[in-house]
């Protein structure tokens, strides 16, 4: 389908070659409702290994019912790597995701402590402002408030797709890291609009 030439590179040789090769993947359980306790992580665990493929597991951040406790009990007994952060409302399934940041900062700080690693989604999800425009006012209101407050916690800022978040963390200290999602680096907003609407194209954190 030419909706996914991206992807093409995914289903080649090479690339099965080094999913059966390569021992270590993070994964994001996108389930709804989120999964975000220490009863969840172990039966997500449980139903994790394929092959000598090892799952790193993360634990979805959902402030009703992830408290330091439930972080660091699945921290410490190796259910999962790091935390997930969530913006309600910014992608698949994350309605009861984080709304306002300083509510969970006793439990960031806890993460802090114990080294456990916290991997972000990086956009704001007000409607009043631009969908392009989302990642970098995260980094402004959100991100560069945690990393002021928690030089010491570790951070990934996921899937990165803007300049701003690129230097950013080339700027930040030594605890905060990024990744990039390989089609992103193929398409821009003009992608979406050519030859009619292509949600597929739809490029975002």
């Amino acid at each position: 389908n030419p909706l996914f030439w991206f992807l093409e590179p995914c289903f080649s040789p090479r690339a099965f070659k080094f999913f059966f090769s390569t021992s270590l993947s993070i994964v994001s359980m996108s389930f709804k409702p989120f999964w975000g306790t220490f009863v969840k992580a172990t039966v997500m665990t449980l139903g994790c290994y394929l092959a000598n493929f090892k799952w790193v597991k993360t634990l979805s951040i959902v402030p009703k019912n992830t408290n330091e406790n439930e972080i660091k009990k699945s921290y410490e007994n190796k259910l999962v790597f790091a935390a997930k952060l969530y913006p309600a409302g910014a992608t698949t399934n994350s309605e009861s995701g984080v709304k306002d940041i300083k509510k969970i900062m006793p439990l960031l700080e806890t993460m802090s402590k114990i080294g456990m690693p916290l991997l972000i989604h990086g956009e704001v999800t007000n409607s009043e402002i631009d969908i392009f425009d989302r990642e970098k006012e995260f980094i402004d209101n959100t991100l560069d408030f945690i990393c002021n407050q928690l030089p010491d916690l570790k951070i990934t800022l996921e899937h990165i797709t803007t300049k701003e978040a690129t230097l950013y963390v080339n700027e930040g200290n030594k605890n905060l890291s990024a990744t990039i999602t390989p089609h992103h680096l193929a398409l821009n907003r003009n992608a979406i609009f050519v030859g009619g609407i292509r949600p597929h194209y739809y490029c975002l954190p």
